[in-house]
């Protein structure tokens, strides 16, 4: 049982697929950021 917020609970879940996207892209996490308009420091602070 989580104990997150339903809000809390999607963001989560979001920046999961995300950085799912990002590792399955093929691209550097910088270089899949910038195709995507994720700043680094968004990327690795999520």
């Amino acid at each position: 049982m989580s104990n997150l917020t339903p809000k809390r609970q999607v963001n989560e879940e979001k920046w999961l697929s995300l950085i799912r996207e990002c590792r399955s892209s093929g691209l550097t996490v910088i270089d899949w950021c910038n195709q995507n308009g994720v700043s680094i420091k968004g990327y690795y602070d999520n």
